[in-house]
Order: C-alpha cells, then structure tokens, then sequence
C-alpha cells in the first residue's frame, strides 16, 4: 500500500511493508510521486529514512531539546530515534506525569515540549496536561 502525505515542507510517500511504514523522501515541493514500493528483502536507496528518524529530525530542526513519555511496542523506534538525534528522552511513569513534564519543560525553555505515548489509553491519560498547557497558553 502507499500513502502520500507532505510533512512540513517535505513531501514523504509512505509503503506499508510488514507491518511498519517505510518512508522514502521523494521532494521538497508539495506535489508527490509515485516510487515503487520496496519488496521484502530489497535494502533501501539513498535518501531514504523511515518515519521514526523524519519525525527525529524534524523535532531537533524545529529546537527540541527534551522528550517525555512511556515506551511501548508501538513507539520502541521513536524514542531511539530522537535519541540518536540529540533529543533527550526522559521516561515517565505514567502518561499524565508525562504531559504534565513537557508542558513545565516547553513554559521553561521556550521550545515545544514532547510528550511521546502510545495510543489509545495513553493519548486520553495526556487530556490533563494538555489542556492545562493550551488554557494557559504554553
């Protein structure tokens, strides 16, 4: 399967392979291309980056310094991926304490707080400390 989509100003085109997205940056302009998908056991072209180490990179261009969350299955390779970006990755205990962080680091720093949860629960445990970030203007 292939998804398009523009992240930012770079457009990205998305393969469903195996279970995880592969992302292949194909421009800096907004108008996507078709490539083809990559077949099980083809290794990846030059340029290519998978959506965890975009995501990384996007964060550290934008000035991220920290990042707080809860590691689960669905989030193994983003949290090493900003990591190895230069982003601190600080593990919390629970999704809410998590929120809570990055909205206090984002008010200190000045920079955007990230707070990095799986989905489903996780998400609605961060309703807390999001919301008190956007009522306050964080």
């Amino acid at each position: 399967m292939l998804f398009g989509s523009v992240l930012g100003r770079i457009a990205v085109n998305k393969t469903f392979i195996g279970g995880r997205f592969v992302v292949r940056q194909l421009s800096c302009s907004p108008s996507l291309q078709a490539g083809s998908p990559i077949g099980p056991g083809q290794k990846r072209m030059a340029g290519e980056i998978d959506g965890a180490n975009l995501l990384a990179k996007s964060l550290k261009e934008q000035g991220v310094k920290y990042a707080f969350g809860v590691v689960g299955i669905p989030v193994v390779e983003t949290s090493v991926a900003l990591q190895q970006a230069g982003i601190k990755f600080i593990g919390m205990r629970n999704e809410q304490a998590a929120a809570y962080a990055a909205q206090a680091i984002g008010y200190l720093t000045q920079t955007p707080g990230v707070c990095l949860v799986v989905s489903g629960p996780g998400v609605l445990h961060t309703l807390g400390g999001l919301a008190n970030a956007q009522s306050n203007c964080w």
